[in-house]
């Protein structure tokens, strides 16, 4: 008896680990702790949705539309959906209120109304193969969610992805989006004042119905405006500006007042074209692709990249309609694989490009960067490896769709086709005498 007392007097260290331990229960009862332990620390919530949350002054209300009978894989969606909710809860300075629906099991009547609310939403339906008792049995389901806040109600789509990988992948995806999708729609529903963006016009830029897909995206987000870069414009007070397929030159007094917006800290998103191309002379069978002058290369040369008088061909990419004979007396069209529209699906893992769904192009041009103090260059969207470039001037003849491209020609690897500029510019105007009219 003596022995035993003895030995467990040779051991204080167990008496503290118990008293350890059942402070930290005690603790951990009290105070909500979560420690996200990977490398890459994918599982924390990010700085900003925390102060979004922190803007929260009524009740938020979540339904996820994401249960029933369910592939592993969507399970795992359904599970991190709800793991990430739990911890926005823990955030957020009001109570957030979630459920999980089986849109099966609801009423006929009340389920028709639903979808319909869905899609209005902007929640599509995804098709499920699944095998039950040796049958394939198709099943609909709508993986979204809607977030109400103050009567407001928005939808958010929760099977995000590249939509030209497997299902696997895409739902990883997806998993990874989770949180920047929600806090996407939950900014739309908090945010009062929306960031103003300017959609710069002047230079024969495509039209409203052109523009329509994009100008409609925006504006759920941004306060949208059309800019003429003149004098008077009071750019400061865009925090960014977009410059979408100008077709004639910018003015002195124009590059100077972007290249002054840019040198106060503004931001532009340039989409351009270095050659061009008239489509409606395609209707004859072939075209040539000519330089375009937008009086921007200096600009950018100085900044840190040059747009190359070229046109990517990529064995990756869409397809165009060719008249290949008649059937009776109506013409027989076939849509055939043509490299001057490559489909991009190779991205880097910055956040700009994470999960971003493959892109459709056309007649695009090859990128190179200039070594400039001060300035990060950050390649984005890739071409696949099986490309090469024609230099100007460019001969475009529908008739060589007919015939197979030879891969042997297609062997000048991965080419980049956007980049991300950033850091400390240099003015174009540096040592330079500005626009006469100008201090």
């Amino acid at each position: 008896m003596k022995k035993k007392q003895r030995k467990h007097r040779n051991k204080p260290w167990l008496l503290l680990l118990t008293v350890g331990i059942g402070l930290i229960n005690l603790l951990a009862n009290r105070f909500w702790v979560r420690i996200d332990l990977t490398e890459d620390q994918r599982h924390s919530i990010h700085p900003a949705t925390k102060k979004l949350l922190g803007k929260l002054d009524g009740d938020l209300y979540v339904t996820v539309y994401l249960a029933g009978d369910l592939p592993m894989e969507f399970r795992q969606l359904q599970r991190a959906t709800k793991e990430l909710l739990e911890a926005l809860k823990a955030y957020a300075n009001r109570p957030i209120h979630y459920q999980i629906v089986d849109l099966n099991t609801e009423p006929i009547e009340r389920r028709k109304k639903l979808f319909k609310k869905l899609s209005e939403r902007g929640i599509q339906p995804t098709n499920l193969y699944m095998q039950e008792h040796g049958q394939r049995i198709e099943k609909l389901i709508y993986p979204g969610a809607l977030v109400t806040y103050k009567e407001q109600e928005v939808g958010v789509m929760l099977l995000k992805g590249n939509s030209m990988t497997d299902a696997t992948q895409m739902i990883s995806q997806s998993i990874d989006g989770l949180e920047y999708e929600l806090t996407k729609a939950l900014a739309k529903l908090v945010n009062k004042v929306r960031t103003k963006v300017g959609l710069v016009k002047g230079h024969s830029e495509p039209n409203a119905r052109q523009l329509s897909g994009l100008t409609q995206a925006l504006s759920e987000h941004y306060e949208l405006h059309e800019v003429m870069l003149a004098r008077e414009s009071p750019l400061s007070t865009y925090s960014a500006l977009l410059i979408t397929k100008p077709q004639q030159p910018f003015s002195e007094d124009e590059l100077y007042l972007l290249d002054q917006y840019i040198m106060q800290g503004g931001k532009v998103l340039f989409f351009l074209d270095r050659l061009r191309i008239d489509m409606d002379s395609l209707r004859s069978g072939e075209a040539f692709a000519f330089p375009l002058n937008l009086g921007l290369d200096d600009q950018l040369f100085r900044y840190g990249i040059r747009i190359n008088q070229d046109l990517v061909q990529d064995l990756h990419a869409g397809v165009y309609p060719v008249v290949v004979g008649k059937l009776g007396n109506q013409p027989q069209l076939r849509f055939l694989s043509w490299p001057f529209f490559p489909i991009l699906n190779n991205f880097s893992t910055h956040l700009i490009t994470k999960n971003m769904d493959a892109l459709y192009t056309q007649f695009v041009s090859s990128l190179d960067t200039v070594k400039v103090e001060g300035v990060v260059k950050t390649p984005l969207v890739f071409t696949s490896n099986y490309t090469r470039r024609l230099a100007t001037p460019v001969h475009v003849d529908l008739e060589a769709l007919r015939k197979a491209p030879d891969p042997a020609l297609y062997n000048q690897g991965s080419i980049p086709l956007v980049y991300l500029l950033a850091g400390q510019f240099t003015s174009l105007y540096k040592n330079r005498l500005v626009p006469a009219g100008f201090d």
